[in-house]
C-alpha cells in the first residue's frame, strides 16, 4: 500500500481515470481538449526556459564586463593574484 502522501498513487489513479474517460462517448472531445492543453503547456514551458536562459546569459555577460572593467589595483588581494 502506498504512503498517504505518495504522489505516484495520485498520478496513477488520475491516469486510470483518464483512460476510463477516453473510452466513453466523450473520448474524442477529451482527447482534443487534453492534447490542446498539453501542447500549450509545452510551449509555455519552453518559452519560460528560453527566457530564463537569456536572463542567465545576460547576467553572466554583465559579471564578465564588470570583472574585466575593474582595474587590478582596486580588486581584493585574493582576486588580483
Amino acid at each position: 500500500m502506498a504512503a498517504p502522501n505518495d504522489d505516484r498513487a495520485i498520478i496513477y489513479g488520475a491516469m486510470l481515470w483518464m483512460g476510463d474517460r477516453l473510452n466513453t462517448d466523450q473520448g474524442e472531445q477529451l482527447r482534443e481538449i487534453w492534447s490542446t492543453r498539453g501542447r500549450k503547456a509545452f510551449i509555455a514551458e519552453k518559452a519560460k526556459a528560453v527566457a530564463s536562459l537569456a536572463r542567465a546569459d545576460e547576467h553572466a555577460s554583465d559579471v564578465r564586463t564588470l570583472y574585466i572593467a575593474t582595474p587590478p589595483a582596486t580588486m581584493p588581494a585574493a582576486e588580483a593574484a
